[in-house]
């Protein structure tokens, strides 16, 4: 489900609970230095499509995070199509060796 920002003044504190939403699925550190490290080598991992995705969806580049309805009008697919290639990444990032154990340190 999409959230639905009604005020300006609230827009980055979706995009705030939206990586933090990120970062816990994927289960990575919270202390700065080590989340930057983290993030990098994991998304290093993702082929182009899905790192773009996950990126826009978490707002990661220093962006706010896109809803899956505005990226698949980006890319010219659909929303579902969108979905199904997010979950895929998250599924490949929580995969990637170290990083809940990492996390638990």
């Amino acid at each position: 489900m999409d959230l639905v920002i009604t005020d300006a003044a609230t827009a980055p504190n979706i995009a705030n609970l939206r990586r933090q939403y990120f970062l816990s699925k994927v289960g990575l550190h919270s202390d700065p230095a080590i989340l930057q490290q983290q993030v990098d080598a994991a998304l290093g991992i993702l082929n182009k499509q899905h790192r773009n995705i996950i990126v826009q969806r978490f707002g990661l580049g220093g962006e706010p995070g896109q809803t899956f309805r505005a990226i698949a009008d980006d890319l010219g697919v659909s929303k579902q199509s969108i979905q199904q290639t997010g979950m895929r990444a998250l599924r490949k990032l929580r995969s990637f060796p170290g990083l809940y154990q990492q996390s638990q340190q």
